[in-house]
């Protein structure tokens, strides 16, 4: 199994790593812009995720959760709350996902 550490800025709130790859944000420091070399592009209102590199994000019925990643499938834990899936990566959560 593989682990990737996920490390956050100092007051523990804005994922700035996912393993060696830094997350760069907008000038307001509020979206992420860029995973690595790989460019995050927003929907009109620039609210909504649309595409991750080339792979696009298509949405629940209700617009509101991301049910896939290009080909991969995103799944959630029983209540749909946690995202459990990416395809056939299992994500895990220490403290019970707090």
């Amino acid at each position: 199994m593989t682990h990737i550490e996920l490390r956050y800025d100092h007051l523990g709130s804005r994922l700035r790593w996912i393993g060696e790859t830094e997350i760069e944000y907008d000038k307001l420091g509020s979206r992420p812009k860029r995973v690595g070399d790989t460019e995050l592009r927003y929907d009109r209102l620039g609210s909504r995720l649309k595409w991750v590199g080339t792979r696009e994000v298509q949405y629940d019925w209700a617009g509101s959760r991301p049910r896939w990643l290009g080909n991969m499938e995103l799944r959630y834990d029983k209540w749909g709350y946690r995202l459990r899936w990416i395809g056939d990566v299992e994500l895990r959560y220490e403290r019970l996902g707090l």
